[in-house]
C-alpha cells in the first residue's frame, strides 16, 4: 500500500533499476559499488525491501519491513511491470516443469532454476525474483566443473 500511494506519485520508478542490482549481485562487490555509482551510497536504495521500509519508517527504520516479487516488478516497471514479469515468470516455469516432472538427465540452467524457484516457492512471494540468481549461476558452475573434472579423471 505504501509503494502503491508514493510511487509514482513522490518518487518516479526506477526503471530497472533494482532487477539490475540483484543481477549483477552474483559477482561479489559489484552491488555495493552499483549502489555507490548510481545512488550515492544510500541505504534507503539498497534494494526494494530497504526503499519499502523508507516508506514506512522513513529515514531511521528500527526494523526492515521487507518486500515482495510484485513490490519489486512494480517499483522499476509500475503495473505493467508486475503484469509482465510474474506473467514471463509463470511461463519461464510452465515451460520448464516438465524436466522436473519427467525427468532430465540434463543439469541445464533452466533445470537449476526451476530447482531453485520450486524449493523457494512459499518464500519467493516475499522476495524478489532475481534475488536467487546468484544461487543459480554459482549451483550451475559447481556442476559444470564437477562434471569437467569427472570427466577428465575418467579418461
Amino acid at each position: 500500500n505504501y509503494t502503491i500511494y508514493n510511487v509514482p506519485n513522490k518518487f518516479n520508478y526506477t526503471y530497472g533499476y533494482y532487477q539490475i542490482r540483484n543481477l549483477i549481485a552474483v559477482i561479489p562487490g559489484m552491488s555495493t559499488l552499483y549502489l555507490n555509482i548510481f545512488s550515492n551510497g544510500e541505504k534507503k536504495f539498497d534494494g526494494a525491501s530497504n526503499f519499502v521500509t523508507f516508506l514506512i519508517q522513513g529515514e531511521r527504520p528500527t526494523s526492515g519491513d521487507g518486500s515482495s516479487i510484485l513490490v519489486d516488478f512494480y517499483l522499476d516497471f509500475g503495473k505493467l511491470g508486475v503484469l509482465f514479469g510474474m506473467f514471463f515468470f509463470g511461463f519461464f516455469i510452465n515451460k520448464n516443469e516438465n524436466k522436473i516432472i519427467y525427468g532430465s538427465n540434463n543439469k541445464s540452467f533452466s533445470w537449476i532454476a526451476i530447482m531453485i524457484y520450486f524449493s523457494l516457492s512459499i518464500y519467493i512471494s516475499r522476495s524478489s525474483l532475481l534475488l536467487e540468481f546468484g544461487n543459480i549461476i554459482l549451483i550451475f558452475l559447481s556442476i559444470k566443473i564437477n562434471t569437467y573434472i569427472n570427466n577428465k579423471n575418467t579418461i
